[in-house]
C-alpha cells in the first residue's frame, strides 16, 4: 500500500452528468475526507465520481488560495464560500439536510415528533396541576403523563377512523 505524499491537496466531486458538485481541500488523505463527506453531506447521494488534483501544496494558505481560485473559476454547485456569483449554487438548509438524510428514515422522524409532542403536553399538564390545582409535584407528574398519553391515544384513534372512512 502506497502512502500519500505529505502536503495539502484539492479534490472535486462530480455527478453522473459530469457537473461539478463540490471542490474541497484536505491535509489528510483525500479518501478519508471523501468518506466524511459521504457520511455527513446531504448532497453525497448525487456524487458519482471523486477526483483528486495531482498537485500538492506545501502550506494551508497556498491550498486555500488555490481552492478559492478554483471555486470562483469553476462554480461548483454546493460550495458556499467564494461562490456568491454562481447562479446555479444551492444552499442546503439543515431541514433539507435532515429530510434527505439516509440515517433518519421517515418513520423515525415521525416517532420523534410524536415523542416530542407527548413530552410537551405532559409537561404542560404537570405544571398546570402543580401550580394551578395545588397538587403535589409527584402526583402532578403522574397526572401529566397519564393525561398526555390519553390525549395522544384519542387523537390516534380519531385519525385511524378518518383513514378507514376514506378507503
Amino acid at each position: 500500500m502506497t502512502q500519500a505524499a505529505p502536503g495539502y491537496r484539492l479534490y472535486r466531486a462530480y455527478d453522473e452528468a459530469g457537473d461539478l458538485l463540490y471542490i474541497g481541500q484536505t491535509g489528510r488523505t483525500a479518501a478519508r475526507r471523501w468518506h466524511e463527506h459521504m457520511a455527513e453531506q446531504p448532497w453525497a447521494g448525487e456524487v458519482a465520481q471523486w477526483v483528486r488534483d495531482p498537485r500538492v501544496w506545501s502550506s494551508s494558505d497556498e491550498v486555500t488560495a488555490a481552492e478559492t481560485a478554483a471555486i470562483r473559476a469553476e462554480w461548483p454547485r454546493y460550495n458556499v464560500a467564494h461562490n456568491d456569483r454562481n447562479p446555479l449554487a444551492r444552499r442546503v438548509s439543515m431541514s433539507q439536510s435532515l429530510r434527505r438524510s439516509r440515517r433518519w428514515p421517515r418513520r423515525v422522524r415521525h416517532l420523534a415528533w410524536r415523542a416530542g409532542g407527548w413530552l410537551a403536553l405532559s409537561l404542560a399538564v404537570t405544571l398546570w396541576c402543580w401550580l394551578a390545582a395545588g397538587v403535589g409535584l409527584g402526583d402532578a407528574a403522574l397526572v401529566g403523563a397519564g393525561g398526555a398519553t390519553a390525549v395522544l391515544v384519542a387523537v390516534a384513534r380519531r385519525r385511524g377512523r378518518r383513514r378507514s372512512r376514506r378507503r
